[in-house]
C-alpha cells in the first residue's frame, strides 16, 4: 500500500501534496526550482498535520490553496483552535510572545460552534526546507 493524494495546491515555488496513507493525513512538499521532496508528517500520531507553528504557538498550518506568488491559504477550526490552546500550547517554544497573547485572546473570543478562521500565510524568499 502506498500514499494517496487526496489533494493538490502549487504556487510558483512549491507543490503542496496533501497524503493518506493508512488512515492517516500528512503533507507532501516539491520544492520546483531545487528539486527536492519533504514530508510533514502527523504530529504527535494526530490527525493534524501541517509546518509546525513555533511563532505564535497556533496549530500546525497547511494550505488548502495558494494565491499570487507567495501566499498560502489554509483554515483552522475553531473547535481545534479552543483544544489545541487548552493542550498543546504549553509544550511549544514560542518565538513571539505578543502574537501568542493576540492568539490567545482571539481563542478566548470564540466559541466551538463560530465559522472557521482563515490562515493567509507568506512563504519567505529565504525559506530553506
Amino acid at each position: 500500500m502506498y500514499p494517496v493524494p487526496s489533494d493538490i495546491t502549487l504556487n510558483t515555488d512549491y507543490l503542496f501534496v496533501e497524503l493518506e496513507y493508512r488512515k492517516k493525513k500528512f503533507g507532501g512538499l516539491y520544492s520546483i526550482n531545487s528539486p527536492k521532496t519533504y514530508v510533514v508528517p502527523p504530529l504527535d500520531n494526530k490527525k493534524l498535520y501541517g509546518f509546525y507553528n513555533d511563532y505564535d504557538g497556533g496549530l500546525p498550518f497547511w494550505p488548502v490553496t495558494t494565491f499570487g506568488q507567495n501566499k498560502l491559504v489554509g483554515y483552522i477550526n475553531t473547535y481545534q483552535l479552543k483544544d489545541h490552546i487548552a493542550n498543546e500550547t504549553n509544550k511549544i517554544e514560542i518565538k513571539n510572545q505578543q502574537r501568542n497573547q493576540a492568539l490567545l485572546k482571539m481563542a478566548s473570543q470564540v466559541t466551538v460552534d463560530d465559522n472557521p478562521i482563515i490562515v493567509i500565510a507568506t512563504v519567505k524568499n529565504d525559506c530553506d526546507l
